[in-house]
């Protein structure tokens, strides 16, 4: 089983238990590894009547085909059922983790059960502890890491959870290497619901055989040298992500006061500002040539976290989204849907609907509802619960609310491009800006001409461009299921490439995108098993309605005429559901 252990243990947190699952080779073929894996694995114990927040519930820890050894490998993927949206629940995390696991001796680890009280797992060559977390439940992601690296191994990688994981805020994430977060869905909640504090790994088994260990060498070195001669490399070394903030305000991507303003002062929190005004220390993942990531004061900064804590909430001071964005990380809560959430209190507060609530532009306000949604205090109780369900029980219209299936919509306005609208809508997860980021095809940073994706106005809704978006949506869950960077500088090509060296089969970016397809499908199917309706695949009117002013032009995406197109473009009947023809293309008719 090339570019894998085939290993991947289960472990029971009710009786202290360890066991092997099988991973065949046929289950590896058809899904490579990672998410789509995953979503193999969880099919049949994913049902409508689980309660995530259960012992029963089943949360995944998984490594891919490429992890460490191809470049922007240094990532795994939790899967399991979103506490937050009752839906499927996925989310990757880079660093050094996966890799660490993946030296280990394992493939990955799948959770079940509650232990009677804190605990973590020491994993160590394939071995799995089970150790007392009681001295550190409570603690933060930083402390929590510095005291199971103590008691265990300096050199282990620790993933844990902060004070909001404990307290089971619905969108709380999972932290590992200090700051690299497991963001959307809620999976933090998931592991504080097992009485989970960390997993810690460490090992020297290193990584599985490949079947052309020469060839994979060769396309390692010739992508190496198209990122070291491609001008983004700089862009992306120098500003991280943050590059994108002032980009994003003259196209009307980047969202201010709730996604009702247009017009504001972005430099004051974008990547030019933040080095200009702090010291800024480089800091990359595993098998990364560009080291894109950015702390400054030991934060670790990312455009979505400076545009959530920052223009979303009117804040333009950069000490004041520090100071939010830290203790996000450290209390192990996910900065989007935080952001959007408080943003929302702000934004009912200023209509009149919400007495004693918090105001636009109030940075110490912000820091201070952030910790009532930790500790679910007051207000703080109700929007630990996202913003859909808040929105329900304070008399809301679920319009206003800024989410899809749950899910808070990220910082990329779906008004600034047709393709990201589109994305909102059918992403297995809700509101996903990565599954596909189709804005990076249209400002010309992303295309994939292999597969015939190419840069068209971003406003355009035909179907030539609803076809390019399936296409491209595909593809890009590969990503999470090999497991590669969504922003490092690799193409469908060079996937296609590595795919055929580690495993000695003949694929092509045509395959990359028929296994992606596969494996969107089996999500979508998942989804539909939990409660899924072509009702839910929808934007609210708050991001849809036209700004008047700012670079959206005035535009307001036709979400519903471009379903119908990208449903029959997607093999789906008119109620969203796949075809049996669909099923039968694509190898999925045993999950049917």
């Amino acid at each position: 089983m090339m570019g894998f252990h085939g290993k991947i243990l289960e472990v029971n947190l009710s009786n202290s238990t360890v066991s092997e699952i099988e991973v065949t080779e046929e289950m590896i073929k058809k899904f490579v590894g990672g998410a789509g894996l995953g979503a193999a694995m969880l099919y049949s114990r994913l049902t409508a009547d689980l309660d995530p927040l259960s012992p029963e519930a089943p949360l995944a820890f998984l490594t891919g085909m490429f992890t460490g050894q191809t470049p922007f490998s240094g990532r795994h993927v939790i899967v399991g059922k979103s506490p937050l949206t009752r839906l499927w629940g996925e989310s990757t995390s880079g660093g050094f983790f996966a890799v660490t696991m993946k030296k280990a001796g394992i493939d990955g680890i799948i959770l079940t059960g509650r232990a009677e009280k804190p605990t973590y797992l020491f994993v160590s060559d394939g071995k799995v502890e089970f150790r007392d977390a009681g001295e550190i439940w409570g603690k933060s992601t930083g402390e929590t890491i510095e005291f199971v690296q103590n008691e265990t191994d300096k050199k282990a990688r620790v993933a844990c959870i902060g004070p909001a994981g404990e307290n089971l805020v619905k969108y709380a994430c999972i932290i590992n290497d200090s700051h690299r977060a497991a963001g959307r869905t809620g999976m933090g909640a998931v592991m504080g619901s097992k009485n989970l504090k960390a997993i810690a790994v460490v090992g020297e088994v290193g990584l599985p055989d490949v079947a052309d260990e020469a060839k994979l060498k060769e396309h390692y070195s010739a992508l190496l040298e198209n990122v070291a001669a491609n001008p983004g490399k700089e862009l992306w070394h120098t500003y991280g992500t943050l590059m994108y903030t002032t980009q994003g305000y003259e196209l009307g991507d980047t969202p201010a006061k709730y996604f009702t303003e247009g017009v504001f002062p972005a430099f004051r929190i974008s990547g030019e500002a933040m080095l200009e005004n702090y010291e800024v220390k480089p800091e990359g993942c595993a098998n990364c040539p560009v080291i894109c990531g950015h702390r400054v004061r030991g934060v670790k900064m990312e455009y979505e976290s400076v545009a959530s804590l920052g223009s979303l909430c009117g804040i333009y001071d950069l000490d004041g989204v520090l100071d939010a964005t830290q203790y996000c990380n450290e209390a192990g809560l996910d900065v989007i849907s935080a952001g959007v959430s408080v943003a929302f209190a702000m934004y009912l507060t200023e209509k009149g609907l919400l007495k004693d609530g918090v105001r636009f532009g109030d940075a110490e306000g912000l820091l201070e509802m952030l910790k009532k949604i930790v500790g679910r205090e007051g207000l703080g109780e109700l929007l630990a619960e996202g913003t859909k369900v808040a929105a329900k029980k304070l008399g809301v219209s679920e319009e206003e609310a800024a989410q899809v299936k749950g899910l808070e919509v990220p910082m990329h306005d779906p008004r600034a491009f047709s393709g990201m609208a589109l994305t909102y809508a059918t992403s297995s997860r809700g509101a996903c800006h990565l599954h596909s980021e189709y804005f990076t095809v249209d400002i010309g940073a992303a295309p994939v001409p292999e597969l015939g994706v190419i840069p068209t106005n971003r406003f355009d809704e035909s179907e030539e461009k609803v076809r390019m978006h399936v296409i491209h949506q595909s593809a890009k869950e590969m990503w999470n299921s090999y497991i590669l960077c969504m922003l490092g500088l690799i193409g469908v090509s060079d996937a296609a490439n590595f795919h055929s060296a580690i495993t000695g089969e003949s694929v092509t970016p045509s395959d990359v995108a028929k296994i992606g397809e596969r494996t969107y499908m089996l999500k979508r199917m998942i989804n539909l098993k939990l409660g899924m309706k072509k009702e839910d695949e929808k934007l609210p009117e708050i991001v849809r309605r036209p700004l008047k002013k700012g670079g959206t032009g005035g535009y307001s995406p036709n979400v519903k005429r471009m379903l119908e197109m990208y449903y029959r473009l997607r093999g789906l009947d008119d109620n969203g559901h796949p075809t049996k023809e669909k099923l039968e293309d694509l190898g999925l008719t045993e999950f049917s």
